[in-house]
């Protein structure tokens, strides 16, 4: 990764500024086209969050203008003893990596005087998550891994290689399933418009009330779900259809070089479970991202922890090996008194949890 300097300027750029539609197509292009970035960043995702959070971005510019970097801010409601606390979720999104120590930079100038507190987490995977630890720590960020839901490891299918090498990758039990999917006569279609967006939700939801589980993501990411399909870059999604009938789906959203998969669902019927749902879904979706020039197909999280033993690390495993770390969440107390506080009150919520593990 490239650290050098790199000559920016930078703004805050609120949701109700008058300006900001115009900022929006801006961002949505940036977003579009940047190397680094994450969905928890786009401009559609910005639409779906509280009024209550205050979100705003914080916009890097070249001398020529364009978009170098961008944080979508917010606030985090929690009870937080008169705290400010800010978050950076999955963010920022950078054209290049070496833009993430300047942007670092105009984050601090820009929101210190309004908080006492900022959250990062950049998606970075594998060896440039090494190379961003290092910008992160010279700007004065300190990991906090363990104190995160997120997952902190992911699964990457390498697009630059050919279909066939891709295809010699899968276990051969995925390999079969996706010949028994064309044997069967289940139809795969397509939706890189954004049209199918609440069909497909409407799916997840049945799913979900049939199992009795959460909405994948929670609810928050329905809506942001449709309103990212009206804004830049949308969400694609692909169905199988058995005699016309959509017995599962995934839906997958551009995120830099990568597509990431973030939301599934299968059939609820009793016959679907012998019928071979996703596999082929899979394997259509990531020879449309290859031929569509993106680096990587993302299989969008990996719990490191739990290895093989978790049913959906397993399924993951079957189509790549390639598991690679994801950069921690940071954070950067805005005063140096309040610093200090956080990192005692940090190692010892590290140690608790070390002891109630331990029994």
């Amino acid at each position: 990764m490239n650290s050098s300097a790199q000559q920016t300027n930078s703004i805050v750029v609120d949701l109700h500024d008058s300006d900001w539609n115009d900022w929006a197509e801006r961002l949505a292009d940036f977003q579009v086209h940047a190397e680094y970035g994450h969905y928890r960043q786009h401009v559609g995702f910005s639409t779906a969050l509280a009024i209550e959070s205050q979100p705003r971005f914080v916009i890097s510019l070249l001398p020529s203008g364009e978009i170098a970097a961008s944080s979508l801010v917010r606030k985090i409601l929690t009870n937080n003893y008169g705290l400010t606390r800010l978050s950076i979720d999955r963010g920022p999104c950078l054209l290049g990596a070496e833009f993430l120590g300047p942007h670092l930079t105009a984050l601090k100038m820009h929101l210190k005087p309004s908080a006492h507190w900022l959250r990062v987490n950049p998606y970075f995977c594998g060896d440039g998550a090494v190379a961003a630890d290092v910008i992160l720590r010279q700007a004065g960020f300190l990991p906090t891994r363990g104190t995160t839901g997120e997952y902190d490891g992911t699964i990457s299918i390498n697009l630059s290689l050919s279909e066939s090498d891709i295809w010699q990758q899968f276990r051969s039990s995925v390999r079969r399933q996706i010949r028994r999917a064309e044997r069967l006569g289940i139809e795969i279609s397509c939706d890189e418009n954004g049209d199918s967006a609440e069909e497909f939700f409407s799916y997840c939801q049945d799913a979900a009330q049939s199992r009795h589980f959460g909405l994948p993501g929670g609810a928050g990411a329905l809506k942001f779900f449709l309103a990212a399909s009206k804004t830049r870059p949308k969400p694609i999604v692909f169905l199988s259809r058995l005699e016309h009938r959509c017995i599962a789906g995934i839906g997958l959203i551009p995120a830099g070089n990568r597509l990431i998969y973030e939301w599934g669902f299968s059939g609820t019927q009793p016959d679907d479970r012998r019928l071979p749902l996703s596999h082929r879904l899979h394997w259509e979706a990531i020879c449309w991202a290859r031929k569509q020039g993106y680096s990587y197909y993302d299989l969008g999280g990996f719990w490191m922890n739990n290895g093989a033993h978790d049913s959906i690390n397993r399924f993951k495993m079957g189509l790549s090996s390639n598991i690679q770390s994801v950069l921690a969440e940071y954070y950067l107390p805005l005063s140096p008194t309040l610093g200090r506080v956080v990192e005692v009150a940090i190692a010892l919520r590290r140690r608790f949890k070390l002891r109630d593990d331990r029994g």
